[in-house]
């Protein structure tokens, strides 16, 4: 595995961009919720959003946001194609977009990160930036510590618990980085494995 601190990344071809772009704007992000409302970036339930929150190890507040920047850190589909701009500033700060939204401050885990786990995945897989990929492990620690616990009825919660299961060999082969830029690389992939491996604990309302 060769990760580079270049800023420019390896560019997706065109086609592998289309197919991307394709995928995100297949799911119907209003139904999903996220840190700052709703996942479209369009508050349609503002009395009902927070509850779709799985609390880890802090009850959320009844937070309701309204104003142009919550609206547009909750727009999950333009921060996953950002991922994808070629250019690690960009897909950086993307990066930290969804790591707000999805896992904010990894003390709460908001159901859109369900349908956005595949993208994050794909994103890790392929891309060559050793500071994204680090961004990208840090949202995946945040979501294995988001289902850690699981509310009672939550089965997106657990619906994606089993796809973090499923892919721990990825996070495995993420071990062996020694260089002084993987770091954090190595621990964060260590911390998500070691989060999968007890069973979550099933909470009451």
């Amino acid at each position: 595995m060769h990760l580079t601190g270049k800023k420019r990344m390896k560019s997706h071809s065109p086609e592998e961009l289309q197919e991307i772009f394709a995928r995100i704007d297949a799911i119907d992000w209003s139904q999903y919720h996220t840190a700052y409302g709703n996942a479209s970036g369009i508050e349609t339930n503002p009395k009902k959003w927070w509850e779709r929150f799985l609390p880890m190890s802090v009850t959320m507040h009844r937070h309701r946001y309204f104003d142009e920047d919550c609206r547009d850190q909750a727009d999950i589909a333009k921060w996953l194609k950002m991922l994808f701009a070629g250019q690690e500033m960009v897909a950086r700060e993307a990066a930290l977009k969804l790591d707000n939204a999805l896992c904010h401050q990894h003390i709460m885990i908001a159901d859109a990160a369900l349908p956005a786990y595949d993208i994050l995945l794909y994103c890790l897989k392929t891309t060559d930036s050793a500071l994204l990929t680090e961004d990208l492990l840090d949202i995946l620690r945040g979501l294995a510590a988001g289902t850690s616990k699981i509310q009672s009825g939550a089965a997106w919660a657990v619906s994606l618990r089993k796809k973090l299961m499923q892919d721990k060999s990825i996070f495995a082969s993420y071990f062996s980085m020694e260089e002084e830029e993987e770091t954090f690389i190595a621990a964060f992939a260590k911390e998500i494995c070691t989060l999968l491996q007890t069973p979550p604990i099933m909470t009451q309302g």
